[in-house]
């Protein structure tokens, strides 16, 4: 293990001098998640096994936690280290991966090539492999060309300018009385417009990590409008902020603007999560309805999400009458389908008249008693 961890340093050292760009990353609490079934099946497909012996290897798994089918395997013995190195193989071989040269050393990867924009789609690539297994990036250790400049020190700086620590006397009773206590409160200043310029130049910084962004989105919430030419570039180095980018857009007035910033992006990207596509529908939703190019965007959502049931379920719920969207509810409603597309179809149409809305509600519920039960609720709005 520790020559294989040299050279494993050895190898980062040398890849890092021959290709220009790398993306560092792991995977999150990675033996606390692996599911017992997975490693099951991952060990009987492999050359070799008798399913007399795959068998025993359930049994085993199933029994060492009690039942527990998570987080069964005892950590930081050599056996558990060999099973979870062998088992992300799976991302290894992947022939879907571009990159110059993938570098991994258990659950650590390292992707190195010349274009920044292969190691991007190759993230994506990566993390849905993951996710098949419920395995997830872990944010806080993933670093685009490693270096991070000096974003950290001016991160550091600008949140103690940030905060003024207040004393402040506090009433307690107790069974004695009244006792007063002097605390300590943390209350934040605004941004001044030299600080609001040194966020937004941080924005632009390649080496900016994902962390230090969610950092930077916190404390430019109040100053989102500022964000907006910056929106496209985040939405595609960090798609897995479109939650917080959710939140900042509540603040933004331009509205309109917001709406064909997100068309551009979604037109000019081929390559997206679900977890981004159903945000970015919540965005449309709650913050979007009635502005600009706002259908445009809703239905470019749609048409990415063909393979995405819970994202093109989001979108479908949204009561949104026009741009064609009844028309396709209509087609999931009437097959008598029962799944997440017929429902959130059904809870979608609850901004139509009641007549129109009951009159295919009605074929609707017929699909199955939970069609039945979501077509009463829907027909109460």
């Amino acid at each position: 293990m520790h020559n294989a961890y040299k050279a494993y340093k050895l190898c980062l050292t040398d890849s890092n001098a021959k290709f220009k760009h790398n993306l560092q990353f792991d995977i999150a609490a990675y033996f606390n998640c692996l599911y017992h079934h997975d490693i099951t099946h991952w060990f009987a497909a492999r050359q070799g096994v008798s399913e007399i012996d795959s068998n025993a290897l359930g049994k085993f798994f199933r029994e060492i936690n009690a039942g527990r089918s998570v987080d069964f395997l005892p950590h930081g013995i050599y056996p558990s280290k060999m099973i979870g190195n062998e088992f992300l193989k799976v991302v290894d071989l992947s022939a879907q991966l571009k990159s110059s040269l993938l570098v991994r050393f258990m659950d650590d990867f390292t992707l190195f090539d010349d274009d920044p924009d292969v190691l991007r789609q190759d993230f994506l690539r990566i993390q849905q492999l993951l996710g098949q297994f419920g395995l997830n990036v872990n944010p806080s250790k993933t670093f685009y060309n490693k270096s991070i400049g000096n974003v950290e020190e001016t991160l550091s700086a600008l949140h103690e300018s940030l905060v003024e620590i207040v004393d402040e006397i506090h009433e307690v009773h107790g069974a004695s009385g009244v006792d007063f206590v002097l605390v300590e409160n943390e209350v934040a200043t605004n941004l001044t417009d030299d600080q609001v310029s040194a966020l937004l130049a941080l924005l632009k910084d390649d080496s900016l990590e994902e962390a230090d962004a969610d950092l930077i989105l916190g404390f430019l919430r109040s100053h989102s409008d500022s964000i907006l030419e910056h929106l496209h570039m985040l939405l595609r180095r960090f798609p897995n902020l479109t939650k917080h980018i959710h939140s900042v857009c509540s603040t933004v007035s331009e509205k309109t603007e917001l709406a064909a910033v997100l068309l551009e992006h979604l037109t000019k990207e081929t390559f997206f999560l679900e977890y981004q596509l159903f945000w970015l529908a919540c965005i449309v939703e709650d913050h979007l309805i009635g502005h600009g190019c706002y259908g445009d965007v809703l239905m470019r959502i749609f048409e990415l999400t063909q393979d995405f049931k819970i994202a093109r379920a989001k979108v479908l719920e949204i009561p949104e009458q026009s741009f064609g969207f009844k028309e396709i509810r209509d087609e999931f409603l009437k097959t008598g389908q029962s799944d997440w597309l017929s429902w959130s179809s059904a809870m979608g149409t609850r901004s139509l008249k009641a007549a129109e809305r009951n009159y295919v509600l009605d074929y609707f519920s017929k699909g199955s008693p939970l069609n039945y039960l979501i077509a009463g609720c829907a027909k109460k709005f």
